[in-house]
């Protein structure tokens, strides 16, 4: 009788397993995406501390600002460079799928805003016209551009941030110093990508801002803002770059829910400026600091209550859309729009209180008004193929005997990469994902309305994941791009017969 209970007991036990690990079976489809000459994405500033919060909240993003690196602090003796920390930050975008846009920053200084401190090394004479200092600034720009393409695969680089601000070259003399150091730094960039073979993974971005209605920018631009003459110290600039970028808070103050004149402002900028040339949004935010400080009032940037910054969003997208056209406003050239910031920060973001409640998300971690809002229509805007970041090029259904050889799979940008889409008619609200690569990487998964990541490279990866009957889609990611990939096997089972 003994003898028989065990027996009885080991059978219970292997069925309990069978139907606790039943394999689920599905269709695989390999799909390829290209970047949309028309699509426009959204990003975030995250600062590598919330990316990958930000990322399991609204999923893959096609871009990501990252980083304020000033020349003193890479360079950190005569000809020691010290990138690691840019290096780390760029490869953990990228490992979350993102295009990185980062800033360099040169030769802002006291000599041309008081305020400011020197971002050239001490070591050297605090003067870019200085010859022994240009050498040194166009090797340094060298280097870094060569060992960040070297170890990233793809840099999209702002060379001295918010020009208008960090330098405000309001003289003729520091317009042409600004100007002229700007094409000095391209060339040497220039000159380290195509050393390296790699001039197309380089893309250089200057970064305009300001209000146009303001009177310390209309004096840098040497012309006001109706019949505008565009400066050609700034077009000489754009003339090297890849890209224009505009970093913009203008809003109007007496009409805080309405993004009409912030939308005026970024028109001005690529009408004027862009020479035709794609834009990115590197930087726009929307300010809560008057519910924490109701008498608080700004020109600086856009402003007011947490309600005011819903109302403000829910009207900025639609019309950002509207008039990304051409003949619009934004004439179809901007491709990203990433928001200054995704969560509220007191950590080096700013010395003044008022200032750190630019995000979505409160510091405790609790979302604003604005989140949802904000999330639904980028969801709908990255998702019509009119305005979409990237578009189909290709689906090709995958024999189950393909993953015994190995698929392969490329990553090229947060635009344009290979993905899978797995299908099955199983519903359960558990089930084992099982993930295996030809050689170490990173993987993301989409499922059943949920984000999932594992950003540890190795070469199996398990998610305990949700099906609904919705697809499940598969990004096999990496520090580097392009990310060569193979996907060898994919298990999926349930816990729930």
């Amino acid at each position: 009788m003994k003898t028989k209970r065990i027996w009885i007991a080991a059978i219970l036990a292997v069925l309990s397993f069978s139907l606790q690990a039943q394999e689920i079976k599905y269709d695989l489809e390999k799909v390829v995406m290209t970047e949309n000459p028309a699509g426009l994405g959204f990003g975030f500033w995250c600062n590598n501390k919330f990316s990958n919060k930000m990322m399991l909240d609204f999923g893959r993003r096609p871009y990501e600002r990252y980083g304020f690196f000033s020349w003193k602090a890479v360079e950190t003796s005569p000809g020691v460079y010290d990138t690691a920390n840019i290096i780390e930050g760029i490869r953990q975008v990228h490992a979350l799928g993102s295009t990185c846009i980062i800033a360099l920053n040169n030769i802002s200084g006291p000599w041309f805003l008081p305020s400011f401190k020197s971002q050239i090394p001490a070591f050297y004479p605090q003067d870019i016209n200085n010859r022994k200092t240009r050498e040194a600034g166009k090797k340094y720009i060298y280097y870094v551009v060569q060992e960040l393409l070297k170890q990233t695969g793809e840099l999209r680089v702002c060379f001295d941030y918010e020009m208008m601000w960090h330098c405000r070259p309001d003289t003729p003399q520091k317009q042409e110093m600004l100007s002229k150091w700007y094409v000095d730094a391209a060339a040497s960039a220039r000159k380290a990508a195509n050393d390296l073979g790699m001039a197309d993974a380089l893309k250089i971005v200057p970064i305009v801002n300001g209000s146009i209605e303001d009177a310390t920018v209309t004096k840098l631009l040497n012309s006001g803002q109706q019949n505008h003459k565009p400066a050609r110290w700034l077009l000489n600039m754009v003339e090297v770059s890849d890209y224009l970028a505009i970093d913009s808070y203008d809003f109007d103050i007496n009409n805080p829910t309405n993004p009409e004149k912030t939308l005026t402002t970024l028109g001005f900028w690529i009408k004027h400026y862009s020479m035709g040339k794609p834009v990115h949004i590197t930087e726009f935010g929307y300010s809560t600091g008057n519910t924490h400080f109701p008498n608080y009032r700004t020109t600086y940037h856009a402003t007011g209550t947490e309600e005011q910054q819903r109302d403000f969003y829910e009207a900025l997208l639609p019309m950002l859309v509207r008039e990304n056209v051409p003949g619009g406003k934004l004439n179809g050239q901007v491709r990203s729009f990433c928001f200054w910031m995704y969560s509220d920060s007191n950590a080096k973001q700013s010395n003044i209180e008022r200032e750190h409640y630019f995000g979505i998300i409160r510091m405790d971690g609790s979302r604003k008004p604005s989140f949802d809002i904000l999330k639904a229509a980028i969801d709908r805007i990255e998702s019509d193929p009119a305005t979409a970041p990237s578009l189909e090029k290709e689906r090709v259904k995958m024999d189950p005997a393909a993953l015994k050889k190995g698929i392969a799979s490329r990553y090229v940008s947060g635009t344009a990469y290979d993905c899978f889409v797995l299908t099955t008619e199983k519903k359960t609200p558990k089930a084992a994902l099982e993930i295996t690569l030809g050689n170490k990487g990173t993987v993301l998964v989409h499922a059943a309305d949920k984000w999932y990541q594992s950003l540890d490279a190795k070469v199996s990866h398990t998610f305990q994941i949700a099906l609904d009957g919705t697809p499940v889609t598969i990004y096999l990611t990496g520090g580097n791009f392009p990310t060569d990939q193979t996907l060898q096997n994919i298990t999926l089972k349930s816990r729930n017969p």
